[in-house]
């Protein structure tokens, strides 16, 4: 994986691959290399559901329209794992995939639900660490997605509070990755490479070439072709159909419900993905209909058979995007795999005999190249990481137009243009007076109408040059207009078509969105209120019956009404069906109350003990440093401080013997006399002052000076020095006398030592050598 270095990190990057099946969640951030997300569930893939009900009917969960605000108290609505476990029981209640955006489905705007999966996937990948209002979004798409649901996902990133950056589609994401990640396989010469993609519901093949121009990338997109008919749900299909046959044939029952049709899309999806590593798969499926099974022994051989269509279509893909890219199978270098779908063992023998290669390639995640391609861009346009830009240069593959106001059409772009490209069309301000359309696809999908604004004096047969462009979500807009050969520029107005979402919508959709959060996050505190009270609620119920030290500490009467109020509430969970936070709450509070004490007892008396032992330890180690070792081997140490550490040696000793002895009288359901903590600090304090003494390093004694030789004397002189020399070093040895005198502990701090001594013996404390008696009372 390719690290990253970070500039300035305030948000997360997301690179989102929103698939029919699946959605997959690249992402950048501080301080690690672009990765996969995890979700809650900690996968790597998240099933693409969204499931919404009625509670008092969730069988019948329809809604003429869209849904009400005040509706929202009595319904549910799940996200991924769980959505795709209620549709699976309930299929009209859920909703699966991305598109198609611009409808409304199951009383919702599709973009209102793609913006609530996207604040579930981010509130909730990463260990729950980041917000919608602080995320960057970069989407993939397909090659040849529609601009105007490029615009639908627009509108849904605005809807979910986060930050849009761009929209590529996956051949872009693809080469980025491999652009990034695999510079030493076209490190020494060009390489072409097909990137293959058999989806569930559509295949697209993009041919690529990759050359490293000294430290930079040159990727060059040569070209697409895609199927959008072909994909693995064909492969699905064909398998539930041989399901449903063979139990038609063995109960004479037809399958006719969207439920019982689901289980065997499930069993057929399950049996294709043993076949890519089996010889044959036993199919189970118990109670259909009523009693009614079926058992089924498919054999890879069985299964290749029925697929083998597929083949002609895969070669008629690969035939045609390497005929586009006016080369010849065999100057293709390698065959790069994504998608589930080319896993199968029969998939992956048929491209290698259409492309007569003997390998093919999987060097990248095949089913996370686009999200972390995804990603790779997102950082890239961020300015939050410093990451190698790849350049590329898409096709448009969609045909654009500009619709003047007299009916006649000017091409913009054409399925081979560019998405780097910025044409200019010549008009006259006579044909711009009126409005004009951008429009798009086979269908003429209105996707922007233009205004041009001129003065009242621009003469009609001025010329005027229309430069258009893609914009960060690759869908072709005017990008600016100029009279006067470019010199002056005209104002434009734009109005969006009537299938974008206008601001009273963003806003009812806004306030929907919110409402559902709001009522998700009650509801999520309140069952995390009730399960942290359950919980309580049945470990008292077990400390009463098993835990043998609170049982000590806790008198008959508190028993009686601890036990009386745990039934209580039981009772109550039981009777409430939607139990309020207050009440929770409140009722969590009165039990802890109640057993507050009786837990402080049991917990310190597990704890006073080993806390006494500790204690009692440090001060056996402090007398006997103080009375026998220091004044041996240690005597310089300063008085002062001994004095110190002798003071708060007594002073705690006396403290050690009154807590002990009230603690020992006192009764085991009366509240402690001492808390473990205290005994703690206790002990804690003299060891600091010890440990300050026992890591006390000896002073260095002073040098000597030394004499420089004298100059030549008389004999008299030298008899005179000699005289001094001699009482010189006599006094110098009495100095050395006195200073071992004074390290010593003197004999009034020794006889003060044995006061101390003394009085500590009066408290039962054995000061000769043996260690403080309370360890056998302990």
């Amino acid at each position: 994986m390719l690290s990253i270095f970070i500039v300035f990190a305030s948000s997360a990057v997301f690179g989102i691959d929103f698939g029919s099946e699946y959605i997959k969640v690249g992402m950048a951030l501080p301080g690690k290399s672009v990765h996969i997300a995890l979700n809650q569930q900690s996968k790597r893939l998240s099933p693409s559901y969204f499931a919404f009900w009625n509670n008092s009917n969730p069988r019948n969960s329809n809604v003429d329209g869209h849904w009400d605000l005040k509706d929202l108290t009595n319904c549910s609505w799940a996200f991924l794992d769980a959505a795709k476990s209620h549709t699976n029981r309930f299929p009209s209640n859920g909703v699966k995939g991305l598109s198609p955006l611009l409808e409304n489905i199951h009383g919702f705007k599709r973009r209102e639900i793609i913006a609530l999966v996207l604040r579930h996937l981010i509130s909730t990948v990463d260990d729950g660490n980041w917000k919608p209002e602080t995320a960057t979004i970069v989407f993939t798409v397909e090659p040849v997605f529609p601009y105007e649901e490029r615009i639908a996902i627009m509108e849904a990133v605005k809807l979910t509070n986060a930050t849009l950056a761009a929209i590529i589609d996956s051949p872009t994401a693809a080469a980025n990755v491999y652009g990034l990640e695999k510079r030493s396989l076209f490190a020494d010469k060009p390489k072409t490479v097909i990137f293959l993609d058999i989806g569930s519901t559509h295949t697209w093949a993009a041919l690529f070439k990759f050359t490293q121009v000294k430290d930079k990338q040159d990727i060059e997109e040569l070209a697409v072709s895609y199927n959008y008919s072909l994909g693995g749900n064909l492969i699905d299909d064909k398998v539930a159909n041989l399901l449903m046959n063979q139990f038609y044939a063995k109960h004479k029952i037809e399958i006719k419900t969207e439920r019982e049709i689901r289980q065997f899309y499930e069993e057929a999806r399950r049996a294709k993905e043993l076949l890519s590593i089996n010889e044959n798969v036993d199919i189970k499926m118990e109670d259909i209909i009523d009693d009614y099974s079926l058992n089924y022994k498919l054999e890879r051989s069985e299964f290749e058979g029925m697929i083998s269509e597929f083949n002609e279509s895969l070669r008629n893909l690969i035939e045609d995007v390497v005929s586009k890219a006016q080369l010849s199978l065999d100057q293709v270098d390698s065959i790069e795999l994504l998608g589930g779908t080319t896993r199968v063992p029969f998939v992956k023998k048929s491209i290698m005999h259409i492309s007569h290669m003997n390998k093919l390639n999987r060097t990248m995640n095949s089913d996370e190249a686009m999200a972390l391609g995804a990603t790779y861009v997102g950082a890239a346009i961020s300015g939050a990481f410093i990451v190698k830009t790849v350049k590329t240069k898409p096709f448009a593959l969609i045909n654009s137009s500009l619709i003047l106001g007299n009916g006649e059409r000017k091409p913009i772009f054409d399925a081979l243009s560019r998405t780097t490209e910025k044409p200019v069309l010549l008009l006259t301000v006579e044909q711009c007076r009126q409005p004009m359309q951008i429009v798009s696809g086979e269908n003429d999908t209105l996707l922007q109408t233009v205004v041009l604004s001129f003065n009242e004096d621009q003469s009609d047969t001025d010329e005027v040059q229309l430069r258009f462009g893609f914009n960060s979500i690759s869908v072709p807009t005017l990008v600016n207009a100029t009279v006067f050969n470019g010199k002056k520029r005209v104002r434009i107005i734009r109005t969006d078509p009537d299938w974008k979402l206008d601001n009273e919508q963003l806003l009812y959709s806004h306030q929907f969105i919110k409402k559902m959060d709001n009522i998700l996050r009650r509801r999520r505190k309140i069952q995390q209120l009730r399960n942290d009270f359950e919980s309580y609620l049945y470990k008292i119920k077990d400390k009463l019956e098993y835990d043998e030290s609170f049982k000590e500490v806790t008198s008959p009467n508190e028993k009686k009404q601890i036990i009386a109020l745990i039934d209580e509430d039981m009772k109550w969970f039981e009777e409430t069906a939607k139990p309020s936070s207050k009440n929770i709450t409140k009722k969590h509070s009165e039990l802890k109350k109640l057993t507050r004490e009786p837990e402080i007892r049991a917990e310190q008396a597990k704890k006073r003990d080993p806390a006494f032992k500790k204690l009692n330890s440090t001060l056996n180690t402090v007398f006997n440093s103080l009375n026998a070792t220091w004044p041996m081997f240690r005597p310089w140490l300063p008085e002062k401080k001994v004095e110190n550490l002798w003071t708060l040696y007594n002073s705690t000793v006396q403290w050690f013997e009154e807590k002990w002895k009230l603690q020992a009288q006192a009764s085991p359901f009366d509240n402690p006399v001492v808390m473990a903590y205290e005994i703690d600090n206790k002990q804690k304090g003299i060891e600091k002052l010890y440990n300050q003494l026992k890591n006390m390093e000896k002073p260095k004694e002073k040098k000597k000076p030394v004499k420089k030789p004298a100059k030549a004397v008389n004999q008299t002189q030298a008899n005179q020095t000699q005289t001094n020399q001699t009482r010189l070093d006599s006094s110098e040895t009495n100095h050395t006398d006195e200073n071992k005198t004074i390290d010593k502990v003197p004999a009034t701090e020794t006889e003060a030592g044995q006061n101390e001594v003394t009085d500590s013996q009066n408290h039962d404390v054995n000061i000769e050598e043996k260690p403080i008696e309370t360890d056998k009372e302990l």
